[in-house]
């Protein structure tokens, strides 16, 4: 490959990066939109969440309370969630 075709290469791919991002950042306040909406439940425990206890991971849109997230985290055994 050369020079030239690597350097588009890597600016198509930043874009792309670029815009999966942005599509995930808008999901993510959807979901906070939604949650304040609306009783929404904790994706680990199902238990309902409120304003102050959710956590929001930037990369997806579920929500978990904080001390939920942290258990699971901590944990030697992690389904998918």
């Amino acid at each position: 490959m050369v020079p030239e075709d690597e350097e588009k290469l890597s600016v198509a791919l930043a874009k792309k990066i670029e815009e999966e991002e942005a599509i995930l950042r808008e999901r993510s306040a959807e979901r906070r939109r939604q949650q304040q909406e609306e009783e929404s439940p904790c994706d680990i425990c199902l238990k309902p969440l409120y304003n102050d206890e959710w956590q929001p991971l930037s990369n997806c849109t579920h929500m978990f309370h904080n001390a939920c997230l942290r258990q699971h985290l901590k944990s030697e055994v992690r389904p998918l969630i």
